[in-house]
């Protein structure tokens, strides 16, 4: 265990977790052989590239001990702070976060403003995994993905997979260490609006994160399957419609509708859900350009590169990360 004053106690698997992440950042890709591609070359639909090539080994074990972060965050640690006294003072009746959520503030709304935002996140977040899922087991089954006929149909649910851990553990992470209090807790609302997700809890949303992951993800992926398919031949005034803003309008929307949802249900403030949907829809971006080049799955090659470095007063070494 590891602590400090005024921070409460550290489990191990948040210490390993830290490690294994930094461990992640050093350690080198899969060695490639002289018959390889170039880390980025260009991959043709009829290729075949090996997970490993695209995702390293420590990215594997990473997401692993991130899984393990969660789940233990989630089952044996739950309603736990870092720190003894939150870093996000109460919101006052004047701040501009408390006026919308009294503005959103409905104690007679029904199920779909209750019931259905509750759980759309984790919805959309399953309903796309599980599709995910089947395109990448019957890939390893017969060769290729059932649906899209994609012979590297498996790639897309370990980015989604590793989409989806990352935007977890940035979430429990800073709800743990900001320790915000809800606005049920603030407005002495908690008999009515307490959901057991742990009353400091509010910055930032985690609801809303898993929302914006999945629309963010599932939107890019249906666009570039879309141009690679169905809108190949059509006007780029087609496939701009077509392929990203009827996509990105409908999962965005969904993804919109159950951030809102926490705001006026007070178990977030506007600032939290805000903070929830830029950050996911980042992390999400980025995980799927790590991992594809359009709807092609990257060769990436090593990761970190020692090379020689020439100085006027001397030599040395640097480390090159590459993304």
């Amino acid at each position: 265990m590891l602590s400090c004053p005024g921070m409460k106690t550290l489990s191990p698997m948040s210490i390993s977790t830290i490690f294994l992440t930094i461990l992640w950042l050093l350690l080198p890709g899969p060695v490639k052989g002289n018959e390889a591609k170039e880390p980025d070359a260009q991959v043709s639909e009829k290729e075949r590239v090996a997970l490993l090539d695209n995702f390293s080994l420590p990215y594997l074990i990473t997401d692993g001990a991130l899984i393990l972060y969660i789940s233990t965050e989630y089952i044996w640690e739950y309603n736990r702070e870092i720190f003894d006294e939150p870093l996000i003072e109460p919101t006052g009746t004047g701040s501009l976060d408390r006026w919308f959520s009294d503005l959103a503030y409905d104690p007679n709304a029904g199920l779909l403003h209750h019931g259905v935002p509750e759980v759309m996140p984790y919805v959309m977040a399953f309903g796309a995994g599980g599709y995910f899922a089947l395109e990448a087991v019957s890939t390893w089954i017969q060769g290729e993905s059932l649906i899209e006929g994609n012979i590297n149909g498996d790639h897309k649910l370990l980015a989604f997979v590793e989409a989806y851990i990352w935007t977890q553990s940035l979430a429990i992470t800073c709800q743990r260490v900001i320790g915000r209090r809800r606005p049920h807790v603030d407005k002495g609302l908690s008999d009515a609006f307490d959901q057991g997700w742990g009353t400091e809890y509010s910055f930032y949303s985690g609801h809303t994160s898993t929302a914006f992951m999945a629309a963010t993800f599932v939107s890019r992926h249906l666009g570039e399957v879309l141009d690679r398919t169905w809108l190949k031949d059509s006007s780029s005034s087609q496939r701009f419609w077509l392929g990203r803003v009827l996509p990105y309008s409908f999962f965005y929307g969904l993804a919109t509708y159950a951030g809102y949802s926490r705001v006026y249900e007070q178990q977030h403030y506007m600032s939290d859900v805000v903070t929830a949907a830029l950050v996911s829809t980042l992390v999400s971006n980025l995980v799927y350009s790590l991992h594809f080049s359009g709807d092609q799955p990257r060769i990436r090659g090593k990761q970190v590169m020692l090379a020689p470095l020439n100085l006027p007063s001397g030599a040395g070494l640097s480390l090159i990360y590459r993304f």
